[in-house]
């Protein structure tokens, strides 16, 4: 007897992914974070409107960009074939997480650049966010 809650095949593939894409921007925000607290720079203060202008703006478009990809993405039936369904939308799935992934890290070079806690939070925060709400299981689920 198999255990129903185990993933097999493609969603356990595709989640191994997701959680890789997630953990890796994760990992450079922090790698960013101790860069910045060791190196002396010489913030662009003078740019952080510029940046926060930017900055949202790129999360605006990268959501609605994720909104037309996730659209496209139907959640599967009931009676539906895992392995068929990863293979037609996944990598829909996958343009909708580097999306996401691309905006967090633009959030975190911005962050990085000026040392504005507002574009980290703001950009890279909420783009994390969307990844994760936007996560494998959450896909396929009805």
């Amino acid at each position: 007897m198999t255990n129903p809650t185990r993933l097999q095949g493609a969603d356990r593939m595709f989640a191994i992914l997701h959680t890789v894409l997630v953990a890796g921007v994760a990992m450079i925000l922090v790698a960013f974070g101790i860069v910045r607290s060791v190196v002396t720079l010489d913030p662009m203060s003078g740019l952080v409107p510029t940046f926060r202008i930017v900055a949202v703006a790129l999360l605006v478009g990268g959501y609605l960009v994720m909104r037309v990809l996730r659209a496209g993405i139907p959640p599967l039936g009931s009676d539906g074939d895992r392995t068929a369904w990863w293979t037609e939308y996944g990598r829909r799935a996958l343009m909708l997480w580097v999306v996401a992934e691309g905006v967090a890290m633009a959030g975190g070079v911005f962050w990085f650049l000026t040392g504005d806690w507002v574009v980290l939070a703001g950009v890279a925060g909420v783009a994390l966010g969307l990844m994760v709400m936007n996560r494998p299981a959450r896909l396929v689920e009805p």
